[in-house]
């Protein structure tokens, strides 16, 4: 208990350092953004916003969060980058093209507001078929994972089958065995050149089983098969 609650903590702090990083990074590009936005830098922003992807990308993948899992979705890093990144380059570029206009709730308005932030909500709109991708991804994620668990839980109940087959198949015998009566059997003395009696019956039906059915196992269940060796004893 001790050691799984350590484990906890430990995976605790390594998401707490990740997440830190991961907002120091984002938080680090809006600012450079509204620095370059100020000093009028357009290439510079646009520089800058192609090495902020490329570097996102690689943090992602440094933490292994391009990976979904069999988790909520809400819970996926990559998802949750899929709707914000979107959202916060539309901030930027709003920005740059916002700059030197003012509010107006007239129709020329919105009709200037559409027409000046055409990138900025093409970049918003991408959030939605990228959300939608990964999605689609993680709900294949979720259906692999149920069809592994599916089969192993197939598989258990296969081996527990055999071995409960295996079991009954030797109890079935073996109870056989018990019931079977004592008997005598004449044979020569050929030391003694006389005749004696020899009283036979079952003392182990368990090993006389499996001498039988050698093929039967835990592993593989019964088989009804009675092995050759046998037979060939009992008939000599």
């Amino acid at each position: 208990m001790l050691l799984q609650k350590n484990h906890f903590i430990t995976w605790l702090n390594i998401m707490k350092i990740k997440l830190i990083s991961i907002l120091a990074y984002t938080l680090s590009f809006s600012i450079i953004g509204v620095v370059l936005l100020e000093s009028n830098r357009p290439r510079f922003f646009m520089g800058s916003t192609i090495i902020y992807m490329i570097g996102l990308v690689v943090l992602f993948h440094y933490f292994n969060w391009l990976k979904l899992n069999e988790k909520n979705l809400l819970k996926q890093p990559l998802f949750i980058a899929a709707v914000t990144v979107p959202l916060q380059l539309f901030v930027l570029y709003g920005l740059w093209a916002w700059d030197g206009h003012n509010l107006d709730f007239t129709s020329d308005g919105f009709n200037r507001f559409l027409d000046i932030s055409k990138l900025p909500l093409l970049i918003l709109a991408s959030s939605v078929p990228l959300a939608a991708i990964v999605s689609n991804i993680h709900r294949t994620t979720q259906t692999e994972n149920q069809i592994e668990k599916t089969q192993k839980q197939i598989s258990l109940v296969i081996e527990k089958n055999k071995t409960d087959s295996y079991y009954s198949h030797l109890k079935s015998y073996a109870d056989i065995f018990q019931t079977m009566p004592k008997f005598k059997v004449s044979r020569l003395n050929k030391n003694e050149g006389s005749i004696e009696q020899i009283e036979l019956s079952i003392v182990h039906p368990y090993t006389l089983y499996k001498n039988i059915f050698k093929s039967s196992s835990i592993d593989n269940g019964y088989n009804t098969n009675v092995d050759n060796d046998f037979i060939e004893k009992t008939q000599n």
